[in-house]
This record gives C-alpha cells, structure tokens and sequence, in this order.
C-alpha cells in the first residue's frame, strides 16, 4: 500500500469513528484526544492502521498534561469501602441471597468467595479449566452454579464442601453461555448459538430436561417473576423479534414483533405484567407480556440500548445505552422522566439499591455512578476501577454495592456511609 492510499485510509477510519462517537464528543468536548484514541485502540489495535499514529499520539499528550490521556472525569473516591484482589480479569459477581457471601469469578479460571465484612477470602474454587464467565446462586444460598469458557456448569455445594457436579456444555453452543435459578429451583443455561437447556431438581442433579427454544441464538433472556415465562431476545439476529415461553410446556406463547434491529436486552416488571426490551434500534419497547400486544415504543437514545432495569416498585424504568446516557422512564405515562448524563462512553450495567431509592450503572469509562432517579441528580461517582466496570451487585440489605471489572478486582462501595470496604 502506498503512502497516501494509507493516510486515506486512516482518514477514512478517522471520520468514521468520529462519526460514530459524536453524541460523546458533542457532550463532553474535552476527552476529545483521549476519547479518539482510546476508541481507535479498542478497535483497531495496535497491529492496525492506525498503530503508529496510536503510539505518536501517546508521546505528543505525555508532554501536554493539560489533554487527559483518559476517559475518566473527575470523581469521589471516598465511597470505596475495600477493594478484593481476584487476580484476574472479573466477569462476574453475585451476592448470596442470604447476604453472607461475595462470589466472584475470573480469567484465571476460579471462583472465589469473600466474607463482605471482612473483605478477606473465604475460598478458591478449583476445577475450571478455562475462564469462569457466569455465577448464579440457588435461592436459598446452597449452591453456587459457575460456567465457564471450558463448556461446563459445575455446581457447588458450599455446605458439605463436596466436589462439584460437572455438566458437560455442546461445545458448538459458543461462550456466550448465561445461568440463571428459576423461582421452583431449576437452574436453567443459555447458549448464544444452541439450544435452552434446563437442569433441575434431580438426584445428583444431571439435566433432566433438554428443551429446544427453537429460536436459535437466544439471548439476552429473563424469567418473569413468577418462575413461569421466559423471555428470550434474539441477539445477533436482524429481525428484532422477543419471544415469550412456557418451558414447563414447551412451547412458544407469544412473539414480539417490533424491533428493527437485534435486541440487546429484555426485562420484566417486578408483578410480571409488563416486559420491556431494547436493542441496536436505539429504542426501548413495552409489551403487555399477557394480551401480546406493544404497549408504548420510547425513543431518546442516540445508540444501541444495552441495559435495562425496574425500580423494585416498578413505577420506573431504566435503559442504558451506548450513548453513555441512562435515561429513565414512567411506563404508566409512557414517557421519560429524567436523563441522567455522566458517562463518557458504553453503559454496561444498571442497578437498582434494593429499597429503590438509588440507581448505579457502570460503563466503559471505568467509572460507577450512583443517581436520585427520581429527582435526576448525580449523588456520587465512584472511582478506582482502572479498567471498565463490567458489572453490578446489590448486597441483599442495600448496605454495599459491589462492582466488578476488567482491572482483576471487585470493589466494594458502601453507598450510605460514603466509605470504600474492600478491594478484592
């Protein structure tokens, strides 16, 4: 390749990303430089076009301090209660249901348990062989089910201190494989690529049923609260269909029809009449999950709707975005109520304190924040992670939030005190 076919070349990725990230930049004007660049990298590498002009960018910013290498904003670090050491690279975290225990899980292929009180460990949990992607814990906090990369769920029955059970994955199905224990204490796994598969309550707990969705690649998916329905998105497909089933029986009960564009997320209001889905077609959609029908079509996000959360009483919902923006909405009026704006990038994962009284989201600019939904304020942002905040857990009281990340730790926030716990 020529000279000038590749500064057109970078030009033209230039402009495209440039194009792509507008909402941020119009926003937030000054993380223009680091913004750029962080994006560029995250895409592209340092092995592309763009690699050495990534690396004359960091050594012309290292002699102008006043152009923040970073997508971080100023923040509080006084709410960071301790920060748990996983040593690897977090996916995930969940809280017991009984509040005693802190899972997380890592890149380096282990769960591990902490006592939150205390911030020390409590356990390594052995026997993955490749990096543990997913935690789910049983309701009445006896077992802990972990899947992992190496295509097994192994279930952990923490009180007898027994190996696991091992439950082999088809390992066509991909990684994207999520867990989640239904309300009758059947745990359920989804493949991205394969069929649903549900394991229940059964001597040594090998699966007792192995059901086809028949929707293919199914996901992202939600139970409803009563344990009965399950509501399935259809990422990584155009047609923008949700797909609501009995899995008792087997079959399909309702399709969702009007999303444009593949759907990213899917969640039920707390009494199950209401579900709400968002996807790449920036908009979020509320169905009556009963009669079938589309309820409201709410539009405010400039990018793809990537998280979705109700408030414990449902008389609110939550949508984050790839527009960095959380935006909240009244289903009963069918419009929005505040915006909240902060982050400079991706929205990951949204939260909701136990007693409704705060929201968190965590994004791709590393940061958490905690928000009065209901009046639209910033009450904090929660700063230490250096690498994006994947995901969210509430302690089962609401007393400490946890947050998990891609810098190896799980941090603990204490969101009443103002007081950081932990880093583990």
């Amino acid at each position: 390749m020529t000279a000038l076919a590749q500064h057109r070349q970078q030009l033209e990725l230039l402009s495209r990303t440039l194009d792509r990230e507008a909402h941020i930049l119009l926003r937030e004007p000054e993380v223009l430089p680091s913004h750029s660049h962080n994006t560029l990298y995250l895409d592209e590498g340092e092995e592309g076009p763009f690699g050495p002009l990534l690396v004359r960018a960091r050594e012309v910013l290292e002699g102008r301090p006043w152009l923040r290498l970073t997508n971080r904003p100023p923040v509080e670090r006084s709410a960071l209660i301790r920060v748990l050491e996983h040593g690897a690279d977090v996916s995930a975290v969940a809280w017991s249901p009984d509040g005693t225990l802190l899972a997380s899980a890592g890149a380096d292929n282990t769960l591990r348990l902490w006592d939150p009180a205390t911030g020390k460990p409590r356990a390594v949990l052995q026997g993955h062989e490749d990096s543990v992607r997913a935690l789910a814990w049983s309701p009445d906090s006896a077992l802990l089910a972990s899947r992992s990369s190496d295509h097994t769920v192994r279930l952990w029955d923490l009180a007898t201190g027994k190996p696991p059970t091992v439950i082999e994955i088809d390992p066509s199905g991909g990684e994207d494989l999520s867990l989640i224990w239904s309300a009758g204490g059947a745990l359920w796994a989804l493949e991205r690529d394969a069929p649903v598969r549900l394991w229940g309550p059964a001597e040594d707990w090998f699966p007792v049923v192995r059901q086809d969705c028949g929707v293919g690649s199914a996901q992202p998916w939600a139970w409803s609260p009563s344990g009965a329905l399950l509501a399935l998105g259809r990422l990584g497909r155009v047609d923008g269909k949700v797909e609501i089933r009995n899995p008792s029986k087997g079959n399909t009960l309702v399709l969702l029809e009007g999303h444009t564009r593949a759907v990213e997320a899917v969640a039920w209001s707390p009494d199950g009449t209401l579900l709400a889905s968002g996807g790449e077609d920036n908009t979020v959609r509320l169905w009556d999950s009963v009669a079938g029908k589309p309820v409201a079509v709410l539009e405010g996000h400039d990018d793809t709707v990537r998280s979705l959360a109700w408030s414990p009483d449902g008389a609110l919902l939550a949508s984050g975005g790839e527009d960095g923006l959380v935006l909240i909405w009244d289903p009963s009026k069918a419009m929005g109520a505040p915006e909240l704006s902060g982050h400079r990038n991706w929205i990951w994962d949204l939260a909701w304190s136990p007693n409704g009284t705060i929201l968190a989201s965590a994004g791709y600019d590393n940061s958490v924040r905690l928000w009065d939904a209901g009046m639209g304020k910033s009450l904090a942002v929660l700063e230490g992670h250096d690498e994006w905040a994947w995901v969210l857990a509430w302690s089962p009281n609401g007393s400490i939030l946890a947050s998990g990340s891609d810098d190896h730790t799980v941090r603990l926030w204490d969101t009443s005190a103002g007081e950081q716990v932990a880093v583990m």
